[in-house]
């Protein structure tokens, strides 16, 4: 496992705490601003449902190669990152994922920064939030989720701030920022952590057995109430959208 050096100033997007174009353009209602919680930063680019989407199908596909039927292994998927790599915008090559355990800064469960020292995008969990995903918590699986989404829809963001001091990236993280929501890091984030969580296919497939609720998506997939509800709301909301790239890879649901 991957260790974080002690000098690392943590610089990061948007650590796990405890407690575009026009087509890009998210129809964003009350309910995504708050599943979505605090703002991040500004995303170098816009995204769609449907593309991040498109992205948790491949991330899945790559690292854990099991049904999008079955519950995401969140040990499986972290001990599993270096099969990922993100391509970076001015980079002649990939970079890839690794991950780590590791003491991390008060109040922090888990974050995503990019390790100059290796050229690598680390995923690194708090020793408590790891125990919490060998045991399968749904809390820290969404933990893990979010701070890969972080490295792979924002690596660019994450280079520019490995340059600065953690005091500092944290009074920048505080500042006021005016940006559409589908433009925010945190809700970009939530967003692909909640398609690697819950896939829409897998949706598609309960509803057409009649099966599609709240509950079921709770016991089926693994996560809590809350992020069930919010799921099978954006679902029925966006499920065009959400369906649209699996419907024209021919993904069989």
């Amino acid at each position: 496992t991957a260790q974080i050096s002690r000098s690392h100033p943590y610089a990061r997007l948007g650590g796990s705490d405890s407690g575009g174009s026009g087509e890009d353009k998210q129809d964003c209602s009350p309910k995504d601003e708050l599943a979505m919680g605090t703002h991040g930063f500004r995303a170098d680019r816009a995204t769609s449902y449907g593309k991040l989407e498109d992205v948790a199908r491949r991330i899945r596909r790559s690292v854990l190669h099991t049904p999008h039927s079955q519950a995401l292994d969140g040990v499986r998927l972290f001990e599993n990152l270096h099969r990922l790599s993100v391509t970076v915008t001015g980079s002649k090559q990939p970079v890839r994922m690794d991950y780590a355990v590791n003491e991390l800064p008060k109040g922090l469960e888990a974050l995503a920064l990019y390790d100059d020292e290796d050229d690598a995008f680390l995923i690194a969990l708090s020793p408590g939030t790891y125990d919490a995903l060998l045991r399968g918590d749904p809390r820290a699986r969404f933990s893990l989720c979010h701070e890969i989404a972080h490295a792979a829809l924002h690596p660019e963001l994450l280079i520019r701030m490995s340059t600065l001091q953690y005091p500092d990236a944290a009074l920048h993280r505080g500042e006021v920022r005016e940006h559409p929501v589908y433009l925010d890091t945190e809700w970009q984030a939530h967003a692909l952590a909640a398609a690697l969580l819950v896939p829409a296919d897998a949706l598609a497939e309960l509803e057409e057995h009649g099966r599609l609720s709240v509950r079921e998506i709770e016991i089926r997939f693994g996560v809590s109430n809350e992020a069930a509800t919010v799921r099978l709301d954006v679902y029925e909301r966006k499920k065009a959208d959400l369906l649209r790239l699996a419907d024209m890879e021919g993904v069989t649901r």
